[in-house]
């Protein structure tokens, strides 16, 4: 397990000595959810990230951001705004429209590709001390092949780990990276 050491460390005027709080990097598991409802399933996944909430929720709403890790998107950040994310490598389209939004700690759109009933995405980030922070992401209201949106999920949060970490500039993801995580959560979750 990685830690993080934050500093430098809050001190009072006067003080000596020095703590030093340490903050765990990595979850137990980097694997979601899936859970059934009345309305459909829903995935849920939680990331730690080792960078300041502000910093995550740019990544997850400037949208060159969004285009290296998830999808080139369309969108105003401000309630009843539609959107729009093209995935280049599926020439796919998914529209929706912002549902909720509180800067910078929560963003919900509807989530509504070609073909398939709509479901709602919800972005939420909590402070974990000065540096660091929580992501958790909640996609519900799905049908059909759930184990498919929880790996995409997956490999998007793993490439958005990628890109806070400048290790990539330029969006990668394909079906190679995808199929093992799909196998994995269809093993996990067997409804």
């Amino acid at each position: 397990m990685r830690w993080r050491v934050s500093w430098p460390p809050k001190c009072r005027p006067g003080r000596t000595n020095i703590s030093i709080h340490f903050i765990p990097m990595e979850s137990s598991s980097r694997y979601g959810t899936i859970t059934k409802g009345p309305e459909g399933y829903s995935v849920r996944i939680e990331r730690l990230f080792a960078y300041p909430m502000e910093q995550v929720w740019q990544a997850i709403t400037d949208p060159t951001k969004v285009a290296i890790w998830l999808a080139e998107v369309t969108m105003e950040l401000e309630e009843g705004a539609p959107m729009r994310l093209h995935f280049t490598n599926t020439n796919c389209d998914c529209r929706g429209e912002v549902t909720r939004i509180k800067q910078p700690s929560l963003l919900e759109y509807t989530w509504q590709l070609e073909q398939e009933p709509p479901s709602l995405v919800r972005w939420e980030l909590f402070p974990v001390g000065n540096m660091a922070c929580r992501l958790v992401l909640t996609h519900q209201q799905l049908t059909g092949d759930v184990s498919s949106f929880a790996a995409g999920w997956h490999v998007h949060l793993d490439i958005l780990e990628e890109l806070l970490n400048d290790k990539v500039d330029s969006f990668y993801w394909t079906w190679q990276m995808w199929k093992p995580k799909y196998e994995e959560y269809k093993e996990r979750f067997k409804p």
